[in-house]
């Protein structure tokens, strides 16, 4: 058995009674050529032992080159300054996540919640100067928050305007996951510079409306951020549909994908892609191509005192509604307060019997309405209202 490199990928010639060394190791059978081979350095370097000169000089060059690239997806720091307003400043590893999705056209921005990653995609625009179009896609709760965070962060004089009810002519259109659809034709009309996808995992499901119109318009994107706190679930299969919106040439198919990083296997019901295999591999895979990841515990120093932050969350129709009436019946329980008082101050100009029929007719009615608004705070919906409302 030999292993050498040739024509970019490393191959593998092997007896017939050697087939398992390479199929073990994860390389794909050439029908044609009749070889083992692959692209993939982790796998590559299992056969070590069976490299030639050529294939021993090459690992050695694409081992020093992937952990660079794994080490700039961990950095917690950088010495290069981006633009940013003059009360503001981004922490270390932020600006070393600006670095590493500059530095690219598609990235999936990974940190683990907490850490700014919003703040992180407003720098890419700041510092990448032929991003001037710019396309936000989030689930419909974010908008507000996103709108807020453009408003503090950017540098650029770029309108922001966010899609609802109509679609807005503004330079960074801010649109929720639930009607891409509806707005399909106008996003395609324009061409993004940069198309950055918050909460991504709501396009997991290649299947999906809004996933099939989401990477319609990401494949006519110059640059790709799709953003997400949990990149490698249990589920690895969960994965695969954002990796092919950022990188369709690369990640093209999902059974070669399952098979070595889903632990895929065929039951009496078909083919089970449940599980996970080759972790390690997938996650050197992943860094060394598309993703940034650092944890909370990695810039523990750098993180500032706890803050606290009021977001604001759009309100649905059914809560619109249910604010309304929590509203009117606030509005009625402080008239008849008022009304209470104007009677107390009418009392010496009132026979007793007209006093207290007035008395009892307004605790009737204060009574009618304290158990309205007893229902109204006991419903499992008002709960969510009166704390999205506060």
């Amino acid at each position: 058995m030999q292993l050498t490199y040739n024509n970019n990928q490393f191959v593998c010639v092997s007896k017939i009674e050697e087939k398992d060394i390479p199929k073990n190791a994860g390389f794909r059978w050439n029908p044609d050529n009749k070889f083992w081979a692959t692209t993939n350095i982790d796998i590559a370097i299992k056969l070590n032992v069976y490299a030639d000169d050529t294939a021993k000089m090459e690992l050695e060059r694409l081992l020093a080159k992937q952990k660079a690239k794994i080490e700039a997806s961990r950095l917690t720091d950088i010495n290069i300054d981006f633009p940013v307003p003059e009360d503001l400043k981004y922490l270390g590893y932020q600006k070393a996540g600006i670095a590493y999705a500059i530095d690219k056209n598609a990235t999936l921005l990974a940190d683990e919640m907490g850490l700014g990653k919003t703040i992180q995609a407003i720098g890419v625009i700041n510092a990448k100067e032929d991003i001037k179009k710019v396309i936000i896609v989030c689930p419909a709760s974010l908008k507000i928050n996103w709108q807020r965070e453009l408003e503090k962060w950017l540098v650029k004089p770029l309108t922001v305007g966010i899609a609802g009810k109509k679609f807005p002519e503004a330079d960074i259109i801010i649109i929720n996951y639930d009607i891409l659809k509806k707005y399909q034709a106008n996003l395609e009309k324009q061409n993004w510079d940069l198309i950055v996808m918050d909460e991504a995992h709501y396009v997991k499901n290649s299947k999906a409306a809004r996933s099939k119109v989401a990477k319609e318009i990401a494949e006519k994107a110059k640059n790709k951020i799709l953003i997400t706190g949990t990149p490698i679930a249990n589920r690895p299969a969960e994965l695969w549909h954002l990796l092919h919106i950022l990188n369709p040439q690369k990640w093209d198919n999902f059974f070669n994908f399952a098979k070595r990083y889903c632990d895929a296997e065929r039951t009496s019901y078909g083919w089970d892609f449940s599980g996970a295999s080759n972790l390690k591999e997938l996650q050197n895979l992943l860094r060394e191509n598309v993703m940034v990841r650092r944890l909370k515990k990695d810039v523990l120093t750098e993180l500032p005192a706890k803050r606290r932050q009021i977001i604001t969350i759009e309100a649905d129709k059914e809560a619109q509604q249910l604010i309304k009436q929590q509203t009117s019946q606030l509005d009625a329980l402080k008239e008849l307060g008022k009304e209470r008082k104007a009677l107390t101050k009418q009392k010496s100009t009132m026979s007793e019997e007209e006093y207290r029929n007035a008395v009892r007719a307004l605790n009737a009615r204060s009574a009618a309405t304290i158990g309205e608004i007893a229902v109204f705070s006991k419903s499992p919906c008002s709960c969510r209202t009166l704390r999205s409302s506060a």
